[in-house]
């Protein structure tokens, strides 16, 4: 954003072509490999700033106002604040996705944080990956909980979107939607959804999501960076 403001850019559209210009997939490929200790890793933070990334795709999409704790967070002036659920998502990920990887006897490794030249606003950091899946591990501390991401043995929309992009960012056509019970360090259960690629779903999800970064995500950043 600094170089497009230094060559006089202000337009959004002019930004997107800039940035897209300046981005190939070699570039990318070799971010993937950097950011591959993900949340401890600064560069992963860095590539994040300013872009849609899975996790908040589906929000986006849906976004009505540039106000708010979801663009915010987008432009890193919100963070969520710590605690004992997160950490122990952390602590339990490892464990989740050894389980995982013996339930569907594949072996997944670790991922950094994939980007598209031709769609430069979007950004993905699945938990795992295959020569097939993406992974998505998540650790509800309750039944209530739990109810948010499986909901009639199908993932609820929010996830779905999440995995889209997540599929669509590693070039894959199949994702792994992994939820451990809340009980999961007594049981070591953890349900598996498979999900495919669906192209109009992810053209449908990524269009709305870029409109409204157009309109409420760009401003902040272009006034961000001095």
């Amino acid at each position: 954003m600094l170089q497009f403001k230094s060559k006089g850019g202000i337009e959004c559209v002019d930004f997107i072509k800039f940035a897209v210009s300046q981005m190939n997939n070699s570039l990318c490929s070799e971010a993937e490999k950097k950011t591959r200790a993900q949340s401890e890793n600064p560069l992963w933070h860095e590539l994040r700033f300013g872009r849609i990334t899975a996790s908040k795709i589906f929000e986006v999409a849906h976004c009505k106002t540039p106000e708010g704790t979801l663009v915010e967070s987008i432009i890193g002036s919100y963070k969520v604040r710590d605690n004992k659920f997160m950490k122990r998502g952390r602590l339990l990920e490892k464990k989740v996705l050894k389980c995982a990887e013996q339930k569907v006897k594949c072996k997944f490794q670790e991922c950094g944080f994939f980007t598209m030249p031709l769609l430069p606003v979007l950004g993905a950091s699945p938990d795992g990956i295959s020569k097939d899946y993406v992974v998505e591990i998540k650790c509800p501390s309750s039944v209530k909980n739990k109810n948010t991401y499986i909901k009639d043995n199908n993932i609820t929309a929010k996830f779905k979107g999440q995995l889209h992009l997540q599929m669509l960012c590693a070039n894959k056509k199949k994702g792994l939607f992994c939820v451990a019970s809340p009980d999961f360090e007594e049981s070591n259960n953890v349900e598996i959804l498979e999900i495919d690629f669906d192209e109009q779903f992810a053209n449908e999800l990524t269009a709305a999501a870029i409109e409204n970064w157009k309109k409420f995500v760009f401003p902040k950043v272009f006034v961000s960076c001095q």
